[in-house]
C-alpha cells in the first residue's frame, strides 16, 4: 500500500484533532478588574498565547479556526508556509484519491497536522530558508528545487560559504530535511556528500562563542539596595521582580513574558509559577517552577508579593505580570500590554550598569546563567539544576554555568600527588 494512503488511514482511526484558541487583540490600557466583569463580552488584552483556562485545549470551530478549512486557500496560516514542491505533491495526492473522506483529509486535516509538527516560529524560519533555496535553484540551469538533488544542495552550501555565517549551513540543511519529511521523502541531508560539506563548513567558520557573563549574588544584593527601599516605586519593583524571579527560577524572557497573574500561586514557603509553554516544552504539558521563600529582604517571593500588591491585579487576572507602564499624575500606571523583549532588556541593563565593569558583557540570559552558576557553586546536584532550569541535556545546562577559578582547581587538587 502507498505510504501516503497509510498515513490517511491512520489519521481516520486517530482521535479528533484538538486545537487551542488564539487571540491577538489590542486593547487600550485598563485595569485588570474590568476584564473580570461578566456583565458583557470580555476583550482580552494584547497577548500571543493561548486563551488561559488551565492550559486546556478546546475543540476547533469550523467558522473561526483554519484547521478545518481548505488549506489551498488558507493564506497566512501555517499551511501557507508549506514548500511549493510539497504542496504540489499533496494536491496531486488529493486529486488522485477516489474516496471523498480521504480526499477531504488530504486537503485539510493531514497537511495541518504536518505543518504543526514544529513550533510556529520554527516553521516560519524553515519556510524562509526553503524559499532562499528555491530562489537559488530557479536561477541555475538544470537545478530542480524539489526533490533536492544532494549534489546540487552541496553546491548551494558552498555558494554562501564566503558570507562567513557559521549557522547558515545548518539552517539550510534543517529546512531541506523538514520539507522532505513533509512529503514523506528521504532527505538529501543524509547523503555522505552533503554531510561532509556541512562538516567542512562548520570547521572553517567556527569561532569562539560569545556568551554573556552571569550576574553574581553580590550584584543582585547591590541591585536590591538600589531599588528595594520600602517606598520603592512600581518601576523599581518591576525591575526587582524581573531580575530576582528570573535569577531564582532560571527563567528565560519568553518564560516570564508569558506568565499571567493567575499562573502564580504564593504559598507560605514558596512561589509556584505555572509555565503553560516554554522553549523546552514542545507538547505544552506545562511546568511548575517552585521558588523558595528565604525570609530575607532579597527573597524573590517577598519581592513578588510587593510587586503584585503595587500592580493591584486580582489573583484571577488574565493579564501578563510583566507589562508596559504609562505615566500619570500619580506616577507609573500599568497598561494591559505585555512588555517587549527589547524594552525589558533596556530596563534590566540600565539597572545593572552601575554594578558591572562592562555592561556589554551582560544580557537577559545573565540572570538565568547567574542563578545556575550560583547553584553549581553551592554544590547543588546537577540533576536538580537541570530539573529547575528545564535543561534536557548536560551540555545545554553546562553552557549556562560559569565555574570560578577556585572550583576549577578542585579536580587536580584531590588526586593525592
Amino acid at each position: 500500500m502507498e505510504p501516503h494512503l497509510v498515513l490517511l488511514i491512520l489519521f481516520v482511526l486517530s482521535p479528533p484533532v484538538i486545537s487551542a484558541a488564539h487571540t491577538d487583540q489590542r486593547v487600550a490600557p485598563a485595569s485588570s478588574a474590568a476584564l473580570l466583569d461578566t456583565s458583557g463580552p470580555v476583550a482580552l488584552p494584547y497577548v500571543h498565547y493561548d486563551n488561559h483556562e488551565d492550559c486546556k485545549l478546546q475543540p476547533p470551530d469550523s467558522q473561526t479556526h483554519p484547521a478545518i478549512r481548505n488549506w489551498e486557500s488558507a493564506e497566512g496560516d501555517l499551511p501557507g508556509h508549506m514548500p511549493t514542491g510539497v504542496k504540489d505533491r499533496w494536491l496531486a495526492l488529493s486529486h488522485s484519491a477516489t474516496d471523498p473522506e480521504l480526499k477531504q483529509l488530504a486537503l485539510g486535516a493531514l497537511p495541518k497536522l504536518l505543518m504543526s509538527s514544529r513550533a510556529h516560529s520554527t516553521t516560519i524560519k524553515y519556510s524562509n530558508s526553503w524559499k532562499r533555496w528555491e530562489s537559488w535553484a530557479s536561477s541555475k540551469t538544470g537545478v530542480k528545487s524539489f526533490p533536492v538533488n544532494p549534489t546540487d544542495f552541496a553546491l548551494y552550501l558552498s555558494s554562501f560559504y564566503s558570507s562567513g555565517h557559521k549557522t547558515a549551513a545548518d539552517s539550510a540543511a534543517a529546512a531541506v530535511a523538514w520539507a522532505h519529511s513533509l512529503a514523506g521523502l528521504p532527505s538529501p541531508t543524509n547523503d555522505p556528500l552533503v554531510k561532509t560539506t556541512i562538516q567542512g563548513y562548520k570547521r572553517l567558520t567556527a569561532s569562539t562563542p560569545n556568551r554573556k557573563e552571569p550576574v553574581t549574588p553580590e550584584i543582585m544584593a547591590k541591585l536590591y539596595n538600589a531599588h528595594g527601599q520600602p517606598s520603592a516605586a512600581l518601576g523599581d519593583l518591576r525591575i526587582l521582580f524581573v531580575c530576582f524571579v528570573c535569577y531564582a527560577g532560571f527563567l528565560r524572557f519568553n518564560d516570564i513574558s508569558n506568565v499571567r497573574r493567575t499562573d502564580c500561586s504564593i504559598l507560605s514557603d514558596s512561589l509556584v509559577i505555572h509555565l503553560c509553554k516554554s522553549k523546552t516544552d514542545q507538547y505544552r504539558q506545562g511546568n511548575n517552577i517552585t521558588i523558595a521563600r528565604t525570609f530575607q529582604p532579597t527573597c524573590p517571593v517577598v519581592i513578588t508579593e510587593r510587586y503584585f500588591q503595587a500592580m493591584g491585579d486580582p489573583d484571577t487576572s488574565p493579564l501578563p505580570v510583566l507589562r508596559r507602564m504609562t505615566r500619570s499624575k500619580t506616577g507609573l500606571v500599568p497598561t494591559t500590554h505585555g512588555l517587549s523583549y527589547t524594552r525589558t532588556r533596556e530596563i534590566v541593563l540600565e539597572a545593572l550598569r552601575p554594578f558591572v565593569p562592562d555592561i556589554h558583557k551582560f544580557g537577559l540570559h545573565s540572570l538565568r546563567s547567574g542563578g545556575a552558576s550560583a547553584a553549581s557553586k553551592a554544590l547543588l546536584p546537577s540533576h536538580l539544576i537541570s530539573m529547575h532550569g528545564r535543561w534536557k541535556t548536560g551540555k545545554a545546562r553546562n553552557a549556562y554555568i560559569k565555574t570560578d577559578p577556585q572550583t576549577r582547581l578542585l579536580p587536580s587538587s584531590v588526586l593525592g600527588i
